[in-house]
């Protein structure tokens, strides 16, 4: 990256920000779903908070949107 000017690491930057930002809006649409099929409760958690917690490992103060 030092290689980069301050230009194109202001640009550059955009890109994997933009590709976090369609991953989150995939998430998001995948824990919709499961929360409609109920699938965490077939798992044993009590919720679909407690399933992103404890199954997929996010943070209690990450916030996905």
């Amino acid at each position: 990256m030092k290689n980069l000017t301050n230009s194109e690491l202001l640009h550059q930057t955009k890109i994997p920000v933009k590709n976090e930002r369609d991953q989150i809006i995939i998430v998001l649409r995948h824990l919709k779903e499961i929360e409609s099929r109920r699938l965490h409760l077939s798992l044993g958690f009590k919720s679909l908070f407690e399933y992103c917690h404890l199954e997929l490992k996010y943070s209690r103060n990450e916030k996905l949107s």
